[in-house]
């Protein structure tokens, strides 16, 4: 971030997209520490803002980041992450990222979430410094091919996100029920609707609702939010897999 707190190109790959998982995830925190009684998680942030107000708010994630990261340096856990957030992935901490080009999900990933491994999986490439990092692997390939040689090679996920653009709604939950058999139980799912068609609100609501609610036997702990770093006509999903019993 240079000095006049705005993102510089290098500095945080895909500002707009980083943003958006990170301030999924503390959202997502900040909701399961209200349900279980706790506190300790960042408070969710007001949906909606400019394009200079992301800037601002990525400082304010940074600090935040690093706030948290020094309340926790004496914790007896041993894992990569700096944080709250890296508790949130649990077993072997294998995470997919669909649409990964640039990567900054994928940075998130591993560098907040202290996922083992990032299967990052897009045809383009990823930045350079992100396809350095030590646990990402860059798959060159649609979605649906990855995910078949997933499920041929019977690796499991602890961790499911997906950016991805679709030609509708439907199709980005298509993606997730295709996952299905390779999902853990309890693994974190992450999911942008990106609505397309129509141009009211009325109809981009509607849209929404129709399939957040494929997804509701499916997740626990399921939130919908309307992320700072969401444009107008998207949605993020966030919750845990209930898996397929």
């Amino acid at each position: 971030v240079s000095d006049n707190g705005y993102v510089t190109p290098g500095e945080v790959v895909a500002s707009r997209a980083y943003w958006k998982l990170l301030e999924a995830c503390y959202r997502m925190l900040a909701v399961v520490s209200e349900e279980d009684g706790e506190g300790g998680a960042p408070p969710p942030l007001s949906p909606g803002a400019s394009t200079a107000a992301l800037n601002q708010e990525v400082v304010l994630a940074s600090s935040v980041s690093e706030s948290v990261s020094a309340t926790d340096k004496n914790s007896d856990d041993a894992s990569g992450g700096s944080g709250l957030l890296c508790h949130m992935l649990k077993g072997s901490r294998v995470a997919l990222d669909c649409g990964a080009a640039p990567g900054g999900w994928t940075q998130v990933l591993l560098k907040e979430l202290d996922a083992s491994v990032v299967i990052a999986v897009d045809p383009a490439e990823l930045d350079d410094e992100v396809a350095s990092l030590a646990g990402v692997e860059h798959w060159k390939c649609g979605i649906d091919e990855a995910l078949q040689r997933l499920t041929e090679e019977q690796r499991m996920l602890d961790c499911f996100v997906c950016d991805a653009c679709f030609h509708d709604c439907a199709s980005a939950i298509d993606t997730v029920e295709k996952a299905a058999a390779i999902l853990n139980p309890g693994a974190l799912l992450v999911l942008t609707l990106k609505v397309v068609q129509g141009h009211s609100t009325a109809s981009c609501q509607a849209q929404v609702l129709t399939q957040t609610e494929r997804l509701h036997h499916r997740l626990d702990q399921m939130e919908v939010f309307h992320l700072m770093a969401n444009r107008a006509r998207e949605r993020t999903i966030v919750g845990y897999w209930r898996g397929n019993s």
